[in-house]
């Protein structure tokens, strides 16, 4: 029952029959004009709203983040940007005024 949103990359009829089939998940990609299957209006609504706010908070995220992020290993660059992403969330709790 779950809903996974993408953007125009992730137009792909076999994936998206693939998900609902194995794991019940809706895959809604916003659809270019010239496809076959396309969005209802109310999808594109709903893709509309959602898309902004993910978009508003990537960017704040990244611009908390520095231009490069040096590490030796996997985990130190996963653990590197899980600090950026808890930064930008007790910024975001914790606003200095």
């Amino acid at each position: 029952g779950s809903i996974l949103l993408g953007d125009k990359a992730y137009t792909n009829y076999s994936l998206e029959d693939d998900l609902v089939e194995m794991a019940g998940i809706t895959l809604l990609p916003k659809r270019r004009r010239n496809l076959k299957r396309q969005n209802t209006k109310a999808q594109d609504f709903i893709l509309a709203k959602k898309r902004n706010l993910i978009e508003t908070v990537f960017s704040g995220i990244v611009s908390k983040m520095p231009r490069y992020i040096r590490a030796k290993t996997e985990s130190g660059f996963y653990l590197k940007l899980l600090r950026f992403i808890l930064a930008y969330l007790v910024s975001k709790a914790l606003p200095v005024a």
